[in-house]
């Protein structure tokens, strides 16, 4: 699915374009605390998945919800089980509806699948129709 043709690059960034699931972003562990990440990312993807093996997982947990709304995208940490706290962001309107999922505590080794919105994301990026069930788009937004 992810073949040579669906992948953007720029120098130490990668999209990987999963066609009808949406453009996705990744940084391993620290990345995720690149600025210029969120730059390049803000308006080109849909989902941002971070690899992780990180035992701060409060400061992704909040960094998380702040890229959510900055990118405008769908967040996923995937912290390794000896740390846990994996966790699915989502760029709601309603703060009850942002986590899509978490995983809290330490030494859970399991497999997560999370529901992300994917469409309505989409839809919302892409046209200037307003769906209330997302908060409004960053300042400067724009769908490149």
């Amino acid at each position: 699915m992810f073949g040579k043709a669906n992948l953007v690059s720029f120098p130490g960034f990668l999209i990987l374009d999963a066609v009808e699931f949406g453009k996705i972003g990744v940084a391993i562990c620290s990345d995720f605390f690149d600025i210029e990440r969120f730059v390049i990312y803000k308006g080109r993807i849909h989902h941002l998945i971070i690899i992780s093996h990180n035992p701060d997982t409060e400061s992704y947990y909040f960094l998380a919800e702040s890229v959510s709304r900055l990118v405008y995208c769908n967040v996923a940490i995937c912290n390794t089980g000896e740390y846990g706290d994996s966790i699915g962001f989502s760029p709601y309107e309603k703060s009850f509806k942002r986590i899509n999922y978490r995983n809290k505590g330490q030494g859970l080794y399991s497999s997560q699948v999370i529901n992300l919105p994917v469409f309505s994301l989409d839809k919302e990026q892409m046209t200037d129709e307003k769906n209330f069930n997302f908060k409004s788009r960053p300042l400067g937004y724009l769908n490149i």
